[in-house]
This record gives C-alpha cells, structure tokens and sequence, in this order.
C-alpha cells in the first residue's frame, strides 16, 4: 500500500511537471520547474488570503472591495476564473487614449480609499 501512494505522488508530480513545461514557460531544468509550481502556488495562496481579507473587512471599516479586487489582481495570472473577472473589471473602468488607466485616476482612488479608511477607524475607534 506504501508503494501504491508513492508511486500515484511520483506520477503527480511529473504531470505538474509536465504541465508546467508545456504551459508556455521556459523552464529548462527539473529545479525551475519546481522554483516555478512553488512561486504559483504561493501566489495562489496569497491571493486566496487577501480575497479572504477583503470579504472579511467588507462589513467593517476599511476598504473591503478594494481588497478583494487585489486579490483577484493576485489570482488572475495563475487561476482562469479570476482572470475573467479581472478582465471583466478592466473592461468597466474608464481609459485614456492608450487604452490605459489614467495614473491620476489610479492615485485618486486609492488616495480616496485611504482617507475614507483612516476617518472610519478614526470615527470608530478614537471618537
């Protein structure tokens, strides 16, 4: 029975392998490939967390949508649902004649945000 799982993790393994080298990447050698599955799923992973957080924080004070929206920007390279979403967000937002976001709209919200969140916390916990 030991056999059997080790043998099923051996031909697990060399499918992320082989998934991973036919992804599109340049992984040359067995140690990129690897560098590589451990960097996406660490990105998964705190991806995961900061939706987590952002969907915690939504009733509280703070830039809960904001967060989540961040985590889907995190999700969004490695993960075919969130890159949809993103993609669906980035076709709502307004953009120059370069097709990008304007950099002042960017400060401004997020300049927004941060002065909304410090006047919850501040109303909240100081007041």
């Amino acid at each position: 029975m030991g056999d059997t799982s080790h043998s099923e993790f051996d031909r697990l393994r060399e499918a992320f392998y082989r998934a991973e080298v036919e992804s599109g990447h340049t992984e040359e050698t067995e140690a990129e490939v690897k560098r590589h599955i451990l960097l996406r799923l660490a990105s998964i992973t705190l991806g995961v967390a900061v939706v987590i957080l952002g969907v915690i924080l939504m009733p509280l004070p703070g830039p809960g949508l904001l967060v989540v929206v961040a985590g889907i920007a995190l999700l969004a390279r490695d993960v075919p649902w969130a890159h949809r979403i993103e993609q669906n967000l980035r076709r709502r937002l307004p953009k120059d004649e370069s097709g990008r976001i304007p950099r002042w709209m960017v400060f401004v919200a997020v300049g927004a945000a941060l002065v909304m969140t410090a006047a919850s916390v501040t109303a909240t916990f100081v007041l």
